[in-house]
């Protein structure tokens, strides 16, 4: 057998339970039981639906979910690990970028697994958790304050945030529009603990399997420790943090403001002439749309 039919495989075997219909169990490769919450009624989209046996149509919802887990939970998983492994590494702008996309696809695996669906859903995370909102009450006090077993030094400047405000960030200088360096960022170590926070919320609101499940092999000792660093949240009990600041997980901060910010400071002939002719050779918000 293949790598690859092992992990399907292993994949075709977690268990699900459906809050709203029914509850199937099967066993993971590894003889480890495990639920994934969802709530979708199938029989409102496909009215064939509900003529098929009991069995059948747990079989049907079985599918779908584990769609939606390969589909998006999965590839959120990679983009988080990526979001840390950039954020430990000084990348801050490109952290942004992957941390707004897995918080994407985490809201929208929690949307479709409450049967929401997102194909007219844009990329924009506000929308998402406005919907998100919707479906569970209390949603908005998700908790994104540092894990307190964190042994942080006293005095260093950590930004903390609502949930709101963090998913504005994430929206405003992860997004597309910022591909290019439009905005560039301001960040400190207090984004990476607060996407901590995000992730181990929002996995614990669809009760997916574990977030080594979805690497499907086992990650390399550097990607371990970029998962695993000060992340108690997702971290073995065993694993040995180390307190920071230190050279395997620094405490940084940083302000980066484009030069085409400043630019926009004056329409002078030499700060006009620039954004005239970038305007006509790059596509670039300039000049300002006039907000209706």
């Amino acid at each position: 057998m293949t790598t690859k039919a092992k992990d399907s495989k292993r994949a075709a075997d977690a268990t699900l339970t459906g809050t709203a219909a029914h509850q199937i169990e099967k066993k993971m490769k590894n003889q480890v039981h495990h639920s994934i919450v969802y709530s979708y009624n199938v029989g409102d989209t496909i009215e064939r639906f509900k003529t098929c046996t009991p069995e059948e149509q747990a079989n049907i919802e079985v599918h779908i979910a584990k769609v939606i887990i390969e589909s998006f939970v999965e590839p959120a998983d990679d983009d988080y690990l990526a979001a840390r492994s950039l954020a430990i590494g000084g990348l801050h702008r490109s952290f942004f970028w992957s941390a707004a996309q897995a918080v994407e696809k985490y809201l929208k695996a929690f949307l479709l697994l409450h049967g929401v669906p997102v194909r007219d859903l844009s990329h924009h995370l506000n929308p998402l958790l406005r919907e998100a909102k919707k479906v569970q009450a209390g949603f908005s006090d998700i908790d994104l304050t540092p894990h307190s077993h964190l042994v942080l030094p006293p005095g260093f400047p950590l930004s903390q945030f609502k949930l709101e405000s963090f998913v504005s960030v994430l929206d405003k200088y992860g997004s597309a529009d910022n591909r290019y360096n439009n905005y560039g960022a301001i960040y400190d170590t207090g984004h990476l603990f607060a996407l901590d926070s995000l992730a181990y919320h929002l996995r614990n609101k669809m009760s997916v399997p574990s977030i080594e499940a979805s690497f499907h092999r086992r990650l390399s000792v550097d990607f371990q420790r970029y998962l695993y660093e000060n992340n108690p949240y997702f971290a073995p009990p065993e694993f040995m943090h180390a307190a920071p600041p230190n050279p395997l997980f620094p405490l940084s901060n940083g302000v980066f403001v484009p030069h085409w910010k400043t630019l926009q400071m004056s329409d002078t002939m030499q700060y006009l002439f620039p954004k005239m002719w970038l305007a006509k050779h790059m596509k670039i918000d300039w000049p300002p749309k006039l907000k209706k």
